[in-house]
């Protein structure tokens, strides 16, 4: 079998290390980019989507509370908080829905239809005159609807949360398992420097001592002394 060269081992041993160290940094790279995106994600969409879940529980709540002021007083100045006050729900409402896929479609559409609901019953109560009977009843038909919507925005609050909770911890997970594989390959990439190392200084040294009681026993008289050929192909060129 023909030696080898010891710097042509000495190259693969290189392109070995050297893929296992890219090889590490890809993974870690990997990890930190779907951990980026998973940040982006909740900064740009689910974030974004809490808030106004949450600007469209405290302006059904403003509209609500309006709506039984205006019942009571017949303020003009109340009505027109209560118009306020539904304008700025509408809008939240329509932008939660622009935005709004899969699991939260049905709370979004189950507020809408509580929502036209509740606003068409305050429609008929402001049609009605101060101290009219039908006030009352109409009142208590809007309770449900009411509690319909409010219902169906803490179901979407809890889906969005649990959707933050989820993907931040997957994005961790994913970023400890590239970690760990990183770092193994890390591990192989040193492992595999050493083991040049060692089997490069193997490789000089050991032909070296060789030719060196070779020569001793040359320069002692014994002519018949010959180096033996071992090691790489260098050192047997040298021998």
């Amino acid at each position: 079998m023909r030696p080898s060269s010891m710097s042509r081992r000495l190259w693969r041993g290189c392109i070995v290390f050297a893929v296992l160290a890219v090889g590490a940094g890809a993974l870690v790279y990997a990890g930190v980019r779907y951990q980026n995106a998973a940040i982006s994600n909740e900064v740009n969409n689910i974030h974004p989507l809490e808030i106004t879940t949450l600007e469209i529980r405290a302006d059904f709540a403003n509209t609500q509370a309006a709506f039984g002021a205006y019942i009571l007083n017949r303020q003009p100045l109340v009505l027109v908080f209560y118009r306020e006050s539904r304008g700025a729900l509408h809008v939240a409402l329509d932008q939660v829905a622009s935005h709004a896929e899969g699991q939260l479609r049905p709370n979004v559409l189950a507020q809408q239809r509580a929502l036209a609901t509740f606003l068409a019953i305050a429609g008929r109560v402001q049609a009605l005159p101060p101290g009219d009977p039908a006030l009352v009843p109409l009142s208590a038909e809007s309770y449900p609807s009411a509690i319909a919507f409010a219902a169906a925005n803490g179901r979407m609050l809890a889906q969005l949360q649990a959707e933050d909770k989820v993907a931040l911890n997957k994005a961790k997970h994913v970023l400890a398992r590239t970690e760990v594989w990183s770092a193994v390959l890390a591990a192989l990439a040193v492992l595999l420097a050493l083991l040049a190392a060692f089997g490069t200084i193997r490789g000089i040294t050991k032909p070296l001592r060789s030719l060196t009681s070779t020569l001793r026993r040359l320069s002692a008289g014994d002519h018949a002394a010959r180096a033996v050929l071992a090691g790489s192909l260098e050192a047997r060129e040298v021998a």
